[in-house]
Protein backbone atom coordinates (compact mmCIF):
# COMPACT_ATOMS: atom_id res chain seq x y z
CA UNK A 1 0.00 0.00 0.00
CA UNK A 2 1.32 3.65 -0.85
CA UNK A 3 2.00 6.12 1.72
CA UNK A 4 -0.06 9.01 0.64
CA UNK A 5 1.42 10.93 3.26
CA UNK A 6 4.88 12.42 4.59
CA UNK A 7 6.73 14.20 6.38
CA UNK A 8 7.82 17.51 4.35
CA UNK A 9 9.51 20.86 4.54
CA UNK A 10 7.47 24.19 4.10
CA UNK A 11 8.98 27.72 3.92
CA UNK A 12 7.24 30.53 5.43
CA UNK A 13 7.40 34.44 4.09
CA UNK A 14 8.10 37.19 7.00
CA UNK A 15 4.19 37.03 8.48
CA UNK A 16 3.38 34.73 6.70
CA UNK A 17 0.06 32.62 8.84
CA UNK A 18 1.59 29.24 9.46
CA UNK A 19 -1.98 28.33 11.10
CA UNK A 20 -4.34 30.70 12.73
CA UNK A 21 -6.55 30.54 16.20
CA UNK A 22 -9.90 28.37 16.28
CA UNK A 23 -9.03 26.45 13.01
CA UNK A 24 -8.60 22.57 12.52
CA UNK A 25 -5.16 21.18 12.42
CA UNK A 26 -3.66 19.63 9.68
CA UNK A 27 0.18 18.87 11.18
CA UNK A 28 2.91 19.34 13.81
CA UNK A 29 5.73 21.68 13.12
CA UNK A 30 9.45 21.45 14.24
CA UNK A 31 11.02 24.99 13.33
CA UNK A 32 14.12 24.44 11.10
CA UNK A 33 14.84 27.59 10.48
CA UNK A 34 13.74 30.78 11.04
CA UNK A 35 11.99 31.78 13.75
CA UNK A 36 7.85 31.19 14.20
CA UNK A 37 5.51 34.00 16.76
CA UNK A 38 2.63 32.22 18.89
CA UNK A 39 0.02 34.52 19.94
CA UNK A 40 -3.55 33.43 21.61
CA UNK A 41 -6.47 36.25 21.24
CA UNK A 42 -8.50 36.79 24.11
CA UNK A 43 -11.72 38.58 24.13
CA UNK A 44 -11.97 40.67 27.08
CA UNK A 45 -14.60 43.52 28.02
CA UNK A 46 -11.87 46.12 26.87
CA UNK A 47 -12.12 43.98 23.26
CA UNK A 48 -10.00 40.99 21.80
CA UNK A 49 -6.33 41.24 23.85
CA UNK A 50 -3.38 39.61 21.56
CA UNK A 51 -1.48 37.47 23.75
CA UNK A 52 1.95 36.63 22.90
CA UNK A 53 2.82 33.39 23.88
CA UNK A 54 6.56 33.36 22.83
CA UNK A 55 8.62 33.19 19.77
CA UNK A 56 9.95 29.65 18.83
CA UNK A 57 13.42 29.06 17.08
CA UNK A 58 15.09 26.04 14.99
CA UNK A 59 14.12 22.71 17.34
CA UNK A 60 11.07 23.96 18.47
CA UNK A 61 8.22 22.24 18.24
CA UNK A 62 4.15 23.68 17.85
CA UNK A 63 0.88 22.44 16.89
CA UNK A 64 1.13 19.30 18.61
CA UNK A 65 -1.94 20.04 21.02
CA UNK A 66 -4.95 20.02 18.17
CA UNK A 67 -3.45 16.92 16.97
CA UNK A 68 -3.43 14.97 20.33
CA UNK A 69 -7.16 16.13 21.44
CA UNK A 70 -8.70 16.93 17.29
CA UNK A 71 -10.03 20.14 18.54
CA UNK A 72 -9.34 23.43 16.89
CA UNK A 73 -5.93 25.31 17.28
CA UNK A 74 -5.86 27.25 20.36
CA UNK A 75 -3.30 29.79 19.42
CA UNK A 76 -1.54 31.52 16.22
CA UNK A 77 1.53 30.62 14.92
CA UNK A 78 3.25 33.31 12.22
CA UNK A 79 6.43 33.44 10.68
CA UNK A 80 8.37 36.34 12.56
CA UNK A 81 11.23 35.54 10.09
CA UNK A 82 11.75 33.62 6.60
CA UNK A 83 11.01 30.46 8.30
CA UNK A 84 11.32 26.35 7.13
CA UNK A 85 9.12 23.70 9.40
CA UNK A 86 9.34 19.83 8.77
CA UNK A 87 5.63 19.10 8.72
CA UNK A 88 4.58 15.96 9.92
CA UNK A 89 1.20 15.63 8.22
CA UNK A 90 -1.94 14.65 10.81
CA UNK A 91 -2.82 11.62 9.65
CA UNK A 92 0.71 10.57 9.54
CA UNK A 93 0.62 11.82 13.29
CA UNK A 94 -2.77 9.60 13.26
CA UNK A 95 -1.09 6.76 12.48
CA UNK A 96 1.61 6.41 14.82
CA UNK A 97 -0.14 7.48 17.93
CA UNK A 98 -2.27 3.71 17.07
CA UNK A 99 0.62 2.39 17.58
CA UNK A 100 1.00 3.49 21.28
CA UNK A 101 -0.40 1.28 23.96
CA UNK A 102 -4.19 2.40 24.84
CA UNK A 103 -3.58 3.71 28.32
CA UNK A 104 -0.48 5.46 27.24
CA UNK A 105 -2.67 7.30 24.53
CA UNK A 106 -5.41 8.05 27.26
CA UNK A 107 -2.53 9.69 29.56
CA UNK A 108 -1.43 11.79 26.60
CA UNK A 109 -4.63 13.15 25.92
CA UNK A 110 -5.70 13.66 29.75
CA UNK A 111 -2.46 16.13 29.35
CA UNK A 112 -3.85 18.03 26.48
CA UNK A 113 -7.67 18.04 28.18
CA UNK A 114 -5.90 19.30 31.27
CA UNK A 115 -3.77 22.34 29.56
CA UNK A 116 -7.08 23.13 27.27
CA UNK A 117 -9.20 23.79 30.81
CA UNK A 118 -5.68 25.65 31.81
CA UNK A 119 -5.75 27.44 29.00
CA UNK A 120 -9.49 28.52 29.56
CA UNK A 121 -8.98 29.72 33.14
CA UNK A 122 -5.96 31.94 32.15
CA UNK A 123 -8.24 33.63 29.76
CA UNK A 124 -10.92 33.74 32.44
CA UNK A 125 -7.87 35.70 34.39
CA UNK A 126 -6.52 37.56 31.51
CA UNK A 127 -10.43 38.63 30.57
CA UNK A 128 -11.05 40.20 34.36
CA UNK A 129 -7.25 41.77 34.41
CA UNK A 130 -7.68 43.77 31.11
CA UNK A 131 -8.71 46.52 32.66
CA UNK A 132 -6.37 47.17 34.63
CA UNK A 133 -3.85 46.40 31.61
CA UNK A 134 -1.44 44.19 34.10
CA UNK A 135 -0.38 40.81 33.95
CA UNK A 136 2.83 39.01 35.85
CA UNK A 137 3.76 36.11 33.69
CA UNK A 138 6.30 34.11 35.91
CA UNK A 139 9.47 32.12 34.11
CA UNK A 140 9.47 28.68 33.98
CA UNK A 141 11.66 26.31 36.37
CA UNK A 142 15.37 25.42 34.60
CA UNK A 143 15.25 22.15 34.95
CA UNK A 144 12.07 21.99 33.07
CA UNK A 145 13.14 23.94 30.30
CA UNK A 146 16.16 22.04 30.20
CA UNK A 147 14.04 19.16 29.85
CA UNK A 148 12.17 20.19 27.53
CA UNK A 149 14.91 21.31 25.04
CA UNK A 150 16.44 17.95 25.47
CA UNK A 151 12.80 16.48 23.97
CA UNK A 152 12.83 18.80 21.36
CA UNK A 153 15.95 18.15 19.87
CA UNK A 154 15.42 14.29 19.95
CA UNK A 155 12.14 15.10 17.97
CA UNK A 156 14.01 17.11 15.71
CA UNK A 157 16.51 14.32 15.20
CA UNK A 158 13.84 11.51 14.69
CA UNK A 159 11.47 14.04 11.87
CA UNK A 160 14.89 14.90 10.19
CA UNK A 161 15.88 10.99 10.04
CA UNK A 162 12.18 10.17 8.99
CA UNK A 163 12.62 12.58 6.29
CA UNK A 164 15.84 11.09 4.98
CA UNK A 165 15.19 7.28 5.11
CA UNK A 166 12.09 8.77 2.85
CA UNK A 167 14.39 10.56 0.02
Amino acid sequence: MAVLYRIHKQRFAVNEVVFAQDTPPLGLYIVQSGHISLHRDVQTVAGATRISLGTLGPGSMFGELALIDNRLRSASAIAKTASTCLVLPKRMFEDECRHLKPWLMTIIRLLALRLRETTALLDQQIAQVAKTGGLMVLPSDPDTRRELRSLMDDLQSQAQSELDAQD
